[in-house]
């Protein structure tokens, strides 16, 4: 039958299957229909061979009284049996199908299960009323057939209304506390409904004729739940299994077959109680609670085999994810481990690099002040200029490398605007007047004194962006440009910091990888200008850590326009500077002191003793910390300059024996002087009790600077 047959698909809470999967999923196993019609027809046709399946009392005189008593109640036994084998199978498939519904969510079950146990309970009523033990009036020969015609009438119509129900609910939304009242209601209005319906037709004292034996119809009563049950299963069933196709709905179809053959046998077989046709009745009626049952216990295992597939697949996935958990560990570790292997590198390649650097540049710089020609005076420069690029390029390579790790700290300190831009033009100047250009900086008069930020980054930002302006122009000139964005925020302002030049200009092809790390425009920039690509790649970075953000415009042979938009908090209450920053006023104001170098590096120690000595300063040099230790137990010194990386021992555990030492000794200032220029370092050196780190090469600016703040006078 076309009716047996959908294409849509299952609808399933828990488990979503495609429309072939629900077509061969969703019927009775063959064997089990094939089995029903079978057995539906089977009694039929032992009729005609000659088999009887009455149980009317048979005349033996020769039995006893209690026999004849047992032969007279057989066929009262045999339909009580019948009856509540019925019941029995109504109540295994509601409690089968309570734990279905609990597996699967779905809310047709427990409407469909209703309705089976309510027309299970109208057999119950109708067997116990038979039976008197409940209170009946009505002669049995009428009160059981017509109270089974009537339970079947009510039994098929529950049957429907419970279909009609699930229609109902496909169509509302509803939580699963408004369904469990649904249900709770919908099992009691069943409930009572049959028992009134048994009680009534029980305490009636007049029941009309529902048997003619002489009629084609013998029992015309069971007409109606015979119409009743082909309506339902060739309409009402169909569509349900259309709508949620398992194997339960199919089952509800196919035990409509030996429904409507147990109503046939009534309606034109059946003409006395207990005789063939009835007997024949009763038992097809346990086959027709039987096939919903199956259903639901095929349909109950198919879930759990699903459930129980589900489970190795969770386990699968659950040991899946715990296998690749351990290699994200190990990745990570692995990680982590090349992480440090890295910033191992780059510390030893800085210190490497910069422990020689320091010597090269000190020393041109000593020399530069030494009397020199002209000519010797352009060397020691050109010499001075090379180390200091090789050193901006180790500095670009270091500060990318914490960008990577996210350890470049954006810093929180009161500044002004009015020391950052003569710092520049004082520092460019005489670069643009060598060229033969302009450098203009243009300082906007609206501007806050004060603001709260990181300047060193700043002053990096615009430094990176003057130094490129400067070096592809060659003609025209540079506009350094720090202006105040209208801004009505008491609290904040935005600045906007702009380098426009009138240089080669970048194409535009290349504007879009202009702050990738190591890109330049061409790659014969590289060749004629020099440079490592890395610079513009850290100014993003320090931007977008800054929470601004930088944009460039050009024109090849034009020029280019670099624009760094950055929020400052404004400094309302700053603290006015106390020092002086001219190294000169500085050097006058700073006395004699007595000075222990520490450090293992003759040239390096040398450099600092030349420097010092110029300055009018005594030392006393050791190679390492135990021997600053002993002298500083035995001399006096007003200051001491501690490398970190020293044999027998090192600068740290220097330190910390110092700061042990009586308070004349632990409060002498010490300055830790290390090639490692890391923030980690600095913090490191500091918590060992170092006032101060600076780092190598170390410039002069600097290092007088450290000896005026720890000054002997002050």
């Amino acid at each position: 039958m076309a009716i047996f047959h959908s294409s849509n698909k299952p609808h399933h809470p828990i488990f979503s299957f495609s429309g072939a999967q629900a077509h061969d999923s969703s019927h009775l196993p063959k064997n089990i229909i094939v089995a029903t019609i079978v057995i539906s027809i089977l009694p039929f046709i032992l009729n005609m061979l000659g088999f009887d399946f009455s149980s009317e009392p048979p005349i033996n005189p020769t039995d006893n009284a209690t026999d004849q008593k047992f032969y007279q109640l057989r066929g009262a036994f045999t339909h009580t049996l019948l009856e509540w084998s019925s019941f029995t199978l109504a109540i295994f498939t509601v409690l089968l199908g309570f734990t279905h519904y609990k597996a699967t969510r779905d809310p047709i079950i427990p409407i469909i299960v209703a309705a089976l146990f309510t027309a299970g309970l109208l057999d119950a009523f109708h067997t116990l009323a038979a039976d008197r033990l409940i209170s009946a009036s009505a002669d049995n020969s009428n009160l059981i057939p017509f109270t089974w015609a009537i339970s079947r009438v009510f039994n098929a119509i529950i049957l429907i209304v419970g279909i009609l129900l699930i229609f109902y609910r496909d169509k509302a939304t509803t939580s699963t506390a408004n369904n469990t009242r649904f249900f709770a209601s919908t099992y009691i209005v069943f409930a009572v409904s049959a028992y009134a319906v048994i009680q009534y037709c029980a305490t009636s004292a007049h029941l009309p004729q529902t048997q003619f034996p002489d009629q084609l119809i013998t029992r015309p009563y069971d007409v109606a739940p015979l119409v009743l049950f082909l309506l339902a299963g060739l309409v009402f069933f169909p569509l349900l299994y259309k709508r949620h196709p398992s194997v339960f709905t199919h089952s509800l179809i196919i035990a409509m077959i030996p429904e409507v053959v147990v109503e046939a046998h009534m309606a034109f077989g059946s003409t006395a109680l207990f005789d063939n046709d009835f007997n024949i009745a009763h038992s097809l009626k346990i086959v027709a609670y039987a096939i919903p049952l199956i259903g639901l216990m095929v349909d109950h295992l198919d879930v759990h085999k699903k459930l129980n597939e589900k489970k190795v697949q969770l386990a699968d996935s659950v040991n899946e994810l715990t296998s690749r958990e351990f290699e994200l560990i190990a990745a990570k570790e692995k990680a982590l481990l090349a992480s440090e292997h890295k910033s191992t590198f780059l510390a030893t390649m800085s210190h490497e690099i910069r422990t020689p650097m320091n010597g090269v540049l000190g020393m041109a710089q000593l020399l530069r002040r030494s009397s020199l020609d002209e000519e010797q005076t352009i060397k020691v420069n050109q010499l001075i200029s090379s180390g200091e690029n090789l050193l901006a390029i180790l500095n670009d390579i270091l500060d990318y490398s914490k960008i990577e790790a996210g350890k470049l700290n954006i810093e929180e300190t009161s500044f002004s605007f009015d020391d950052i831009a003569p710092n520049i033009a004082s520092i460019y100047q005489p670069i643009a007047t060598d060229k033969g250009i302009a450098l203009n900086v243009n300082l906007d008069e609206s501007l806050n004194s004060y603001y709260i930020g990181d300047p060193t980054r700043i002053r990096q930002i615009i430094f990176n962006l003057v130094s490129n302006a400067l070096k592809f122009t060659s003609e025209g000139g540079v506009k350094l440009s720090i202006q105040r964005v209208n801004s009505n925020n008491t609290k904040y302002d935005t600045i906007n910091i702009s380098v426009t030049d009138s240089g080669i200009g970048i194409p535009e092809d290349a504007l879009n990888s202009i702050f990738d790390p190591f890109q330049q425009a061409e790659s014969s920039t590289t060749r004629k200008f020099g440079g490592t690509g890395l610079g513009l790649a850290i100014t993003h970075k320090i931007c977008t850590l800054m929470g601004g953000d930088i944009t460039v415009t050009s024109t090849t042979g034009k020029g280019s326009c670099f624009s760094f938009t950055v929020p400052l908090e404004i400094n309302h209450a700053p603290q006015e500077a106390t020092e002086a920053t001219d190294t000169d006023v500085l050097l006058e104001a700073t006395p004699p002191m007595s000075i222990l170098i520490v450090d293992d590096n003759d040239t390096n120690a040398d450099l600092l003793t030349w420097m010092l000595e110029e300055w009018d300063h005594t030392m006393d040099t050791a190679e390492n910390g135990k021997m600053a230790v002993d002298m500083v137990t035995k001399n006096h010194y007003d200051l001491i300059l501690m490398d970190h990386h020293m044999p027998v021992m090192d600068g740290k555990e220097a330190t910390k024996v110092i700061r042990e030492m009586k308070p004349e000794k632990s409060s002498i200032p010490i300055i830790g002087c290390t090639a490692d220029a890391f923030k980690e370092t600095t913090e490191l050196l500091k918590s060992c009790g170092q006032d101060d780190v600076i780092t190598k090469p170390i410039r002069e600016s600097e290092l007088i600077k450290i000896l005026h703040k720890y000054r002997k006078d002050q």
